[in-house]
């Protein structure tokens, strides 16, 4: 593979992580919204005012605690948040990265990731890519799934779709 080749997939496979990412993102707050019965004004307001995904599935699990639900919902709501962790660490670990490619791209191809001074770096290679794409679409889709099953459970009209 010649270097304008590698650095073309690599930018593909990040851009397509990140559109995955976002699109989980959405899963998220509209569990959110069904949940705890908000209109989307109020769900965009409070979700989107937070930004790191440990403090929204806090928010997510805090309001568990309080909004009267089943096991099966909480499965559900859980199954949401674990398969969006898998779509944001997929993006993460391209998309934190800084692809170092040599003219002959076959001869290195790693990923430094700056802000870790202490960790090796990972090999670039057409299967890790391909792998973290396809984990982050088949983790996407469970995470819609699950959606759509508590809007069905809730008796809530899911207000997005994602194909």
């Amino acid at each position: 593979m010649k270097k304008n080749a590698a650095i073309q997939k690599y930018l593909i496979a990040v851009g397509k992580l990140v559109q995955d990412s976002t699109a989980s993102e959405i899963v998220l707050a509209l569990t959110l919204q069904v949940f705890a019965q908000l209109d989307s004004k109020l769900t965009h307001a409070i979700f989107f005012t937070i930004d790191a995904l440990s403090t929204r599935k806090k928010l997510i699990n805090r309001v568990l605690e309080v909004v009267p639900h089943d096991s099966t919902d909480k499965q559900l709501v859980e199954t949401i948040i674990r398969n969006v962790e898998i779509v944001q660490n997929k993006r993460n670990d391209l998309a934190h990265s800084m692809a170092l490619i040599s003219d002959d791209a076959d001869q290195r191809q790693i990923a430094l990731k700056p802000k870790a001074l202490t960790q090796r770096h990972k090999p670039i290679t057409t299967p890790m890519i391909d792998a973290a794409l396809r984990e982050s679409r088949i983790a996407l889709t469970k995470a819609m799934s699950a959606y759509i099953q508590l809007c069905e459970k809730r008796q809530v009209q899911p207000a997005v779709i994602l194909k």
